[in-house]
Protein backbone atom coordinates (compact mmCIF):
# COMPACT_ATOMS: atom_id res chain seq x y z
CA UNK A 1 0.00 0.00 0.00
CA UNK A 2 1.28 3.43 -0.93
CA UNK A 3 0.94 6.58 1.31
CA UNK A 4 0.35 9.45 -0.63
CA UNK A 5 -0.12 12.91 0.06
CA UNK A 6 -2.55 15.68 -1.59
CA UNK A 7 -2.01 19.38 -2.12
CA UNK A 8 -3.19 20.44 1.09
CA UNK A 9 -1.18 17.81 2.96
CA UNK A 10 -4.18 15.13 3.29
CA UNK A 11 -2.46 11.58 3.68
CA UNK A 12 -4.53 9.34 1.23
CA UNK A 13 -4.14 5.74 0.57
CA UNK A 14 -3.59 3.76 -2.29
CA UNK A 15 -3.78 -0.05 -1.58
CA UNK A 16 -2.20 -2.59 -3.90
CA UNK A 17 -5.72 -3.86 -5.14
CA UNK A 18 -6.38 -0.52 -5.89
CA UNK A 19 -3.21 0.23 -8.12
CA UNK A 20 -3.95 -3.53 -9.63
CA UNK A 21 -7.22 -2.33 -10.92
CA UNK A 22 -6.51 0.75 -11.86
CA UNK A 23 -2.96 -0.17 -13.96
CA UNK A 24 -4.98 -2.64 -15.85
CA UNK A 25 -6.46 -0.16 -17.95
CA UNK A 26 -4.33 0.73 -21.01
CA UNK A 27 -4.53 4.36 -20.73
CA UNK A 28 -2.94 4.30 -17.29
CA UNK A 29 0.11 2.57 -18.82
CA UNK A 30 3.04 4.44 -17.03
CA UNK A 31 0.70 6.70 -15.08
CA UNK A 32 1.35 6.10 -11.76
CA UNK A 33 3.84 9.43 -10.78
CA UNK A 34 0.91 11.14 -13.05
CA UNK A 35 -1.90 9.42 -10.20
CA UNK A 36 0.62 11.21 -7.47
CA UNK A 37 1.04 14.33 -9.61
CA UNK A 38 -2.66 14.92 -9.66
CA UNK A 39 -3.08 14.28 -6.01
CA UNK A 40 -0.59 17.06 -5.26
CA UNK A 41 -1.10 20.18 -8.06
CA UNK A 42 -4.03 19.42 -9.40
CA UNK A 43 -6.20 22.06 -11.91
CA UNK A 44 -9.36 21.78 -10.12
CA UNK A 45 -10.54 19.27 -6.98
CA UNK A 46 -14.22 19.41 -7.04
CA UNK A 47 -16.83 17.73 -5.04
CA UNK A 48 -18.65 14.68 -6.26
CA UNK A 49 -22.40 16.28 -6.69
CA UNK A 50 -23.34 12.40 -6.69
CA UNK A 51 -21.45 11.29 -2.93
CA UNK A 52 -20.46 14.75 -0.76
CA UNK A 53 -17.27 12.13 0.36
CA UNK A 54 -15.96 12.29 -2.69
CA UNK A 55 -13.65 14.75 -4.38
CA UNK A 56 -12.50 14.50 -7.73
CA UNK A 57 -8.93 15.98 -8.56
CA UNK A 58 -8.16 16.85 -12.15
CA UNK A 59 -4.56 17.46 -14.36
CA UNK A 60 -4.17 17.75 -17.86
CA UNK A 61 -1.38 15.85 -19.73
CA UNK A 62 -0.04 16.64 -23.47
CA UNK A 63 1.77 13.40 -23.52
CA UNK A 64 0.22 10.23 -22.71
CA UNK A 65 -0.30 6.89 -24.37
CA UNK A 66 -4.03 8.11 -26.01
CA UNK A 67 -2.88 11.76 -26.11
CA UNK A 68 -4.14 14.60 -24.46
CA UNK A 69 -6.42 14.02 -21.78
CA UNK A 70 -7.43 14.73 -18.14
CA UNK A 71 -6.47 12.51 -15.28
CA UNK A 72 -8.95 12.50 -13.08
CA UNK A 73 -8.52 10.78 -9.29
CA UNK A 74 -11.82 10.10 -7.71
CA UNK A 75 -10.66 9.85 -3.71
CA UNK A 76 -12.94 9.34 -0.66
CA UNK A 77 -13.07 10.91 2.20
CA UNK A 78 -14.00 9.79 5.77
CA UNK A 79 -13.51 11.21 9.33
CA UNK A 80 -10.55 8.88 9.69
CA UNK A 81 -9.49 7.81 6.58
CA UNK A 82 -8.92 8.68 2.39
CA UNK A 83 -8.29 6.34 0.19
CA UNK A 84 -8.40 6.13 -4.16
CA UNK A 85 -11.53 4.83 -5.12
CA UNK A 86 -10.52 4.80 -8.86
CA UNK A 87 -8.90 6.97 -12.02
CA UNK A 88 -10.61 8.00 -15.12
CA UNK A 89 -8.71 9.71 -18.23
CA UNK A 90 -10.72 11.61 -19.74
CA UNK A 91 -9.43 12.47 -23.82
CA UNK A 92 -11.40 15.81 -24.74
CA UNK A 93 -10.46 15.32 -28.62
CA UNK A 94 -12.56 12.28 -28.34
CA UNK A 95 -16.15 14.17 -27.28
CA UNK A 96 -14.97 18.15 -28.41
CA UNK A 97 -15.91 19.46 -25.49
CA UNK A 98 -14.38 22.85 -23.78
CA UNK A 99 -12.65 21.93 -20.38
CA UNK A 100 -15.72 23.78 -18.52
CA UNK A 101 -18.06 20.98 -19.98
CA UNK A 102 -16.20 18.20 -19.40
CA UNK A 103 -15.78 19.40 -15.57
CA UNK A 104 -19.17 19.62 -15.76
CA UNK A 105 -20.08 15.97 -16.63
CA UNK A 106 -21.67 13.43 -14.44
CA UNK A 107 -22.14 9.84 -14.41
CA UNK A 108 -25.32 10.16 -15.37
CA UNK A 109 -24.34 11.67 -18.35
CA UNK A 110 -22.50 8.86 -19.84
CA UNK A 111 -24.85 6.06 -21.28
CA UNK A 112 -22.38 2.86 -21.97
CA UNK A 113 -25.73 1.38 -23.45
CA UNK A 114 -26.33 3.73 -26.18
CA UNK A 115 -23.23 4.85 -26.44
CA UNK A 116 -23.29 8.90 -25.99
CA UNK A 117 -22.72 11.71 -23.71
CA UNK A 118 -25.17 14.29 -22.37
CA UNK A 119 -23.69 17.90 -21.93
CA UNK A 120 -25.61 19.60 -19.34
CA UNK A 121 -23.63 21.94 -17.65
CA UNK A 122 -20.19 23.33 -16.64
CA UNK A 123 -17.66 24.27 -14.24
CA UNK A 124 -16.77 27.63 -14.28
CA UNK A 125 -14.65 29.19 -11.51
CA UNK A 126 -15.40 26.89 -8.95
CA UNK A 127 -19.32 26.70 -9.78
CA UNK A 128 -21.65 24.56 -11.58
CA UNK A 129 -24.28 26.24 -14.05
CA UNK A 130 -26.04 24.88 -17.13
CA UNK A 131 -24.68 25.55 -20.46
CA UNK A 132 -24.42 29.09 -21.96
CA UNK A 133 -27.43 27.60 -25.01
CA UNK A 134 -29.61 25.18 -26.27
CA UNK A 135 -27.07 24.53 -28.74
CA UNK A 136 -24.70 23.90 -26.25
CA UNK A 137 -26.61 21.16 -24.56
CA UNK A 138 -26.29 18.58 -26.85
CA UNK A 139 -26.09 14.73 -26.86
CA UNK A 140 -22.59 13.24 -28.56
CA UNK A 141 -22.03 9.76 -29.30
CA UNK A 142 -19.40 8.18 -27.47
CA UNK A 143 -16.23 6.38 -29.22
CA UNK A 144 -16.60 2.54 -28.15
CA UNK A 145 -12.79 2.61 -27.61
CA UNK A 146 -13.38 5.63 -24.79
CA UNK A 147 -16.10 3.88 -23.58
CA UNK A 148 -14.18 0.81 -22.96
CA UNK A 149 -15.75 -2.05 -25.32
Amino acid sequence: MAVLTDYSGRTIRLTDERWTHISEHPEMAGMRRALEETLQAPSVVVESLSDPTARLYHRFYTRTVVGEKYLCVVVKFSAEDAFVVMTMVITIACLGLRVCELLGLQWGDIDFEKLTVKVQRSFVEGEIYPTKTEASASELPLDPDLAGR
